[in-house]
């Protein structure tokens, strides 16, 4: 990609991918590319590659009757073999088209199709929608006019890290980011259904966590401390999830992930768009990414086996690390209509791994930039 991508969805007919980039555009790309000796560059890509090759091929204003110096003599050797080198294209050599860009750091894209009747149109539209550092959320029509701006849902006051549009109502659109809340929108009318409180509940899970010796685990961290390096929060995962009872009723569900949290957080929704806490299920190690199946009541997480739960920095101890589980499962139960930790033979061979975890001291530090950066996103010196 032209620069890197840092969101993927697919469109509805699961024909194109559509990509994100951190410097705010958004791409499509075919599922299955035309064959590269097929495809041509488009003309502005030339134009980058003719570029390329006049600045491959400037001379230095330094000659041999200029420079002196030992040292200046090896640089303006330098300069002058590497001047003849080829250098390669940076344009991609697959087929890909830019559909639209923002100004801020783009953080997250859907795409949704709905009918006519809810679009207000005499047929079906498709739409898609993008969320940037800079607490916006684009709402554009999908290709081939994804140039046009339908409208934008304003309401964030932080970054907005995550999208999410339930299967079972397009119309819905839930968001998340550096906020204390999540909001609910009508999103084709830019409209709040509602806010809801997510800090107070990452509030009440902490003291339950440290309620509940079962939970606290070889090395705890103190109280206070998880308290106050929690005072702001990040939704890292945001996810629905429809599961179905023993008489065919479906339950539904929002599932969040905060980052430097060992918890799953799952809210039930209606269909008026208004959630409450249904539950909030501790978890091994601290939470760095989540997917829901596509029978949607299984739900499959990863975990954070080298830092403590609740920090993103402070690394736990070795034998902490070889008991925690790399990835665990939840199983939605229609009997009992809950949702339970599940652990399978596929499981158990993959969680095996974590034994080889780095157990260097250096490498398990550096590892804690690579899993965590959402706070990375919040802008200096804004108040809260």
């Amino acid at each position: 990609m032209p620069k890197r991508p840092c969101a993927v969805t697919l469109t509805p007919d699961e024909k194109t991918i559509l990509c994100g980039d951190k410097f705010g555009d958004v791409y499509a790309l075919p599922l299955h590319p035309t064959e590269a000796d097929n495809y041509i560059l488009p003309p502005y890509r030339k134009l980058d590659e003719d570029h390329e090759s006049r600045s491959s091929t400037l001379v230095p204003s330094a000659n041999t009757r200029t420079v002196h110096t030992l040292r200046n003599q090896k640089a303006l050797k330098d300069q002058l073999s590497s001047a003849n080198r080829k250098v390669p294209p940076k344009a991609p050599t697959f087929e890909n088209q830019l559909l639209l860009g923002h100004v801020s750091l783009l953080t997250d894209v859907a795409c949704v199709a709905v009918s006519g009747e809810v679009a207000t149109t005499s047929h079906d539209r498709t739409y898609i929608i993008t969320a940037d550092r800079d607490e916006h959320i684009r709402v554009s029509r999908g290709m081939p006019q994804a140039h046009v701006i339908e409208g934008f849902c304003l309401g964030h006051t932080q970054f907005v890290s995550k999208l999410c549009v339930p299967s079972w109502d397009p119309r819905l659109l839930v968001s998340g980011g550096g906020d204390d809340h999540l909001v609910v929108w009508d999103w084709l009318a830019g409209r709040i259904l509602q806010r809801f409180d997510l800090r107070k509940h990452v509030s009440d899970f902490i003291d339950h966590y440290y309620d509940s010796p079962h939970l606290l685990g070889h090395d705890p961290m103190d109280r206070d401390t998880v308290h106050a390096s929690h005072t702001k929060i990040a939704v890292r995962e945001l996810h629905a999830a429809e599961a179905r009872t023993t008489t065919g009723a479906p339950r539904r569900y929002i599932v969040v992930v905060i980052e430097g949290l060992p918890a799953v957080f799952l809210f039930h929704i209606a269909e008026d768009g208004a959630m409450q806490q249904e539950a909030a299920i501790a978890t091994g190690g601290n939470v760095v990414a989540l997917t829901v199946s596509r029978s949607q009541n299984r739900i499959a997480y990863g975990l954070d086996t080298v830092h403590k739960c609740f920090s993103q920095s402070e690394v736990s101890n070795k034998n902490s690390r070889s008991t925690t589980a790399m990835i665990e499962i939840l199983d939605f139960s229609a009997r009992a209509e809950a949702w339970k930790r599940d652990m399978d033979g596929l499981l158990q061979a993959i969680n095996f791994a974590v034994e080889n975890f780095p157990s260097d001291t250096g490498q398990v530090r550096e590892s804690g930039d690579l899993l965590y950066g959402l706070e990375n996103l919040r802008k200096r010196g804004q108040e809260e």
